[in-house]
């Protein structure tokens, strides 16, 4: 926008003043203007069912495509996982896997990390601990046991009896 001022013409400050203060009234009716109809389109934006109601027809066609991906998805895992658990394809598997083994043996029979040892021997101790109780557990219930006792007792007494005659 330019400024009419006739300054050059020879106005005095007074009509300048008055000249910029309507012209300033003006651009502050065109921008309210500008931003009243930039605050209705934005509600009109974020209006979901105005968007709905314009646009049904591809709210439609994207839903069913995003229902479709997702159910093509889940029937190619169905169709996939099957087909893994076919006999023939576990063969297959192990038929590689049997091969990667030939090829790298080293790989196979790798030595234990230092933490892999550390919880082994930890294993190790505590089962044979726990070996070693249910063993004293169970003597001792055979030595405390008197009918336990009495009948290994008549045993060897039998035992003996029949190596006599």
């Amino acid at each position: 926008m330019a400024i009419n001022s006739r300054a050059g013409n020879g106005a005095t400050p007074r009509e300048t003043a008055l000249e910029l203060g309507e012209e300033i009234v003006a651009v502050r009716q065109d921008l309210d203007m500008l931003l009243a109809e930039a605050d209705r389109r934005r509600h009109e934006v974020m209006d979901v069912r105005l968007q709905l109601r314009r646009h049904a027809a591809t709210a439609l066609f994207t839903g069913m495509a995003i229902l479709g991906g997702a159910a093509a998805m889940v029937r190619f895992r169905v169709r996939r996982r099957r087909q893994r658990q076919r006999l023939s394809a576990r063969a297959g598997r192990l038929g590689q896997a049997v091969s990667r083994m030939m090829d790298q043996r080293h790989r196979v029979a790798a030595e234990p990390t230092f933490l892999g040892r550390i919880v082994t021997a930890i294993v190790i101790s505590a089962a044979a601990s726990l070996a070693n109780s249910l063993v004293k557990r169970a003597v001792d219930q055979l030595l405390e046991n008197p009918r336990l006792n009495g009948a290994t007792e008549a045993r060897r007494g039998l035992d003996s009896a029949s190596r006599r005659t």
